[in-house]
C-alpha cells in the first residue's frame, strides 16, 4: 500500500472524531431531553467529561444494537446511524494506518 495514504487516513480520523463529538453531543442532548429514562440508562452521558468505559460501552451498544428503536424517534435513529457510519470510517482508517504501519516497518 501507498505510503502517502497515511496522512489521508490520519486526515479522515480526525475529522470523524470532531463528527462524533459534536452528533454523539446532540445525540445526548435529545435523549437527556426527550427521553430521560434511556439516558439514565446509558449512565448520563456528557460529551468528554465524566466518560467512564463502562459509559462507552453502554454508548455504543445502544448504538449498534439497534435499541436506538426503543425511542420511535427518527432523529435519535439518524443519529445512530451517523454515529455507526462514521466509526466504522474511523475504524477502517485505523486499520489502514496500522497495515501502512508495519509495511513501514518491514
Amino acid at each position: 500500500m501507498n505510503q502517502m495514504m497515511f496522512p489521508v487516513f490520519l486526515g479522515l480520523m480526525i475529522v470523524s472524531t470532531v463528527a462524533w463529538l459534536f452528533i454523539s453531543k446532540r445525540l445526548y442532548q435529545l435523549l437527556g431531553k426527550n427521553h430521560p429514562i434511556i439516558y439514565e440508562s446509558l449512565g448520563k452521558p456528557k460529551t468528554v467529561m465524566r466518560k467512564s468505559m463502562r459509559n462507552n460501552i453502554l454508548i455504543i451498544r445502544f448504538v449498534f444494537m439497534g435499541y436506538k428503536q426503543e425511542t420511535n424517534d427518527p432523529v435519535i435513529k439518524r443519529l445512530c446511524d451517523g454515529l455507526r457510519s462514521i466509526l466504522i470510517i474511523y475504524a477502517l482508517c485505523f486499520l489502514g494506518c496500522l497495515v501502512l504501519l508495519i509495511d513501514w516497518f518491514m
